[in-house]
């Protein structure tokens, strides 16, 4: 589990020590007070990627240090697959962020590579963002949450190699088909096509995070523009929006006593100064994220055109850019050293290579469709709890073709998509046509609570996953948080107090401006604390003594919870 974190200069955080313990930890506090920095934080350790924007302002580098303990057996034995050793089943993870860009990464003490940081990771921490329910709406990531459930990293690994090679082997006939001049042809084609790929240098993945940044760097000015005069609406040198409410919020409690009715009138103004104040913490996390690109827009454009131009080149799509390199290697390989080969002899080879794949294909639909009946009884019930009694999920797996028409992929034979029914008498649609955010959300958690079971990782941190819930359903999910943290260490940033309240451990970050500096602060809450942070949660800045009440009676009927469970 993860036993403690440290932070030194980070974004506004100058320094922080973060001691977790087993069970449900929430991490709280306003809108742009630095929780997702803390995630920033933690992605760094697990190998992310980060950039010198990361580092607080004239400091001359960044530092992340993460401790683990108590680790398992099955994991430390996997950490030792990867040459990692630990003493006394502990694990510390260091990683600095220079100033001229580059990473020093140390695993107990000792220089290690990003990528080693990646590959252990997997093993000690998941991380499951506000925005992983998005995913969902994405068919082709379906056939990846089925194989997890289905645990067929055996089955698929074998197909994998069966797949390969039956590619090769069909390289190799297309290549000895050839005659010598076409042969000689295509060896110079080839070696001009990889030489042209190693200078795109295309990277799984950055197609997409390109688009994505482009998108962003177009809307930089107009957003700039329009986040400033928000800020100068808000605080100006006239006062500005919050002065006049605290100024109006200040005059109404004066007088409150002589009308009762201006009660109500004071509760929405402030209901109003803290949806401004949240606002306002958006803001400043929009502000903090245009100064954070590491690329600029005409570096995004002169990349996205090279993988435009290699895509057409090569007549795939941009987010495949990156594989083509492997493939015209292969071929370039089959066509220098296979030139003696029978080519009558070759495909026979290949008929009983397509056999055996298409049986290895078989074996996992036959994995997968066992395990597609039992995933969807396991959701099902995961949802009827979460407040979904009716929600019904259906997990679609489809062929790929009959016979001779089969086509084979790095998958299988097969497609997979998820289909729901979320009410009575519904039939079942593609998810991204009828899920609302809120029911995404917990749909996603209930995949993500049965996939866990299944997982040897100890830390799960759920990171404002509880998008668009409120109310009973939060509640529920607030359940479902702390029962998976009987089997799990979880930790958890929400601004809900129906999920909050049932924290074993409690955290409140928060912000101050010292000498024109801005630090982010987490303190770990004691009972009086949570009671207060859970007021604020439930009513505002103003805690009054009903917010007060309010927040024991809600941290009572959790903790009633927890003893019956």
């Amino acid at each position: 589990m993860l036993r403690s974190l440290y932070i030194e200069n980070i974004a506004i955080i100058e320094k922080a020590s973060l001691d977790f313990e087993r069970g449900f930890t929430v991490l709280s506090g306003e809108t742009g007070a630095g929780k997702s920095i803390i995630i920033d934080a933690i992605n760094g350790i697990m190998g992310g990627r980060t950039s010198r924007e990361l580092i607080r302002t004239n400091a001359k580098k960044a530092v992340v240090i993460a401790e683990f303990e108590d680790l398992s057996a099955d994991v430390v034995g996997k950490l030792q697959e990867h040459g990692v050793e630990t003493t006394d089943d502990k694990l510390i993870i260091q990683r600095d962020i220079l100033a001229d860009g580059k990473n020093n990464c140390k695993i107990n003490g000792r220089p290690c590579t990003t990528q080693l940081l990646k590959d252990i990771s997997k093993y000690l921490i998941t991380i499951h963002g506000q925005h992983d329910g998005g995913m969902l709406l994405d068919e082709e990531t379906h056939i990846d949450y089925l194989d997890s459930f289905a645990r067929n990293d055996d089955i698929y690994g074998e197909y994998t190699q069966e797949y390969e090679e039956l590619l090769r082997q069909n390289r190799r006939i297309k290549g000895l088909s050839m005659s010598i001049k076409q042969r000689e042809e295509r060896i110079e084609r080839l070696t001009k096509g990889i030489a042209y790929l190693e200078k795109v240098n295309a990277k799984k993945g950055e197609y997409e995070e390109l688009v994505n940044l482009r998108k962003l760097l177009m809307g930089v000015s107009t957003v700039s523009d329009a986040v400033s005069y928000f800020e100068s609406s808000l605080e100006n040198d006239d006062g500005g929006i919050m002065s006049a409410l605290y100024t109006a919020q200040e005059k109404l409690k004066k007088a409150e006593k002589y009308n009762s009715e201006i009660t109500k009138a004071i509760s929405k103004i402030t209901e109003a100064i803290s949806s401004l104040e949240d606002a306002r913490g958006y803001s400043d996390d929009v502000r903090n994220a245009l100064d954070s690109y590491s690329m600029s827009y005409e570096d995004v454009e002169e990349k996205l055109e090279a993988y435009e131009k290699a895509a057409k080149k090569f007549g795939v799509a941009e987010g495949e850019v990156y594989l083509q390199k492997d493939n015209l290697q292969s071929e370039l390989e089959s066509l220098i050293y296979d030139s003696n080969e029978d080519i009558d002899a070759l495909k026979e080879k290949y008929m009983v290579q397509r056999e055996k794949t298409l049986q290895s294909a078989q074996k996992l639909r036959n994995s997968r469709e066992k395990a597609a009946v039992m995933l969807k009884e396991t959701i099902e019930y995961e949802l009827s709890y979460l407040d979904m009694q009716n929600a019904r999920i259906e997990v679609e797996i489809l062929n790929s073709g009959e016979g001779e028409q089969i086509k084979f992929t790095k998958k299988g034979i097969d497609s997979v998509r998820f289909l729901l029914s979320a009410n009575k008498g519904e039939g079942f649609k593609a998810l991204s046509k009828i899920a609302s955010g809120g029911e995404l959300s917990r749909i996603m958690l209930a995949i993500k609570n049965v996939l866990s079971r299944n997982e040897l990782v100890e830390t799960m941190i759920f990171d404002e996953v509880d998008t668009g819930v409120s109310g009973r359903a939060a509640n529920k999910v607030g359940e479902k948080l702390w029962n998976i943290a009987r089997a799990k260490q979880v930790l958890c940033i929400t601004h809900l107090p129906q999920i909050a309240v049932f924290a074993d451990s409690h955290y409140m970050v928060s912000k101050e401006t010292r000498d024109d500096v801005t630090l982010t602060h987490a303190e770990m809450l004691r009972e009086e604390g949570k009671i207060k942070e859970i007021a604020r949660l439930t009513g505002g800045r103003d805690i009054t003594s009903t917010t007060m009440e309010s927040a024991k009676e809600m941290i009572s009927l959790a903790d009633r919870f927890k003893n019956k469970n």
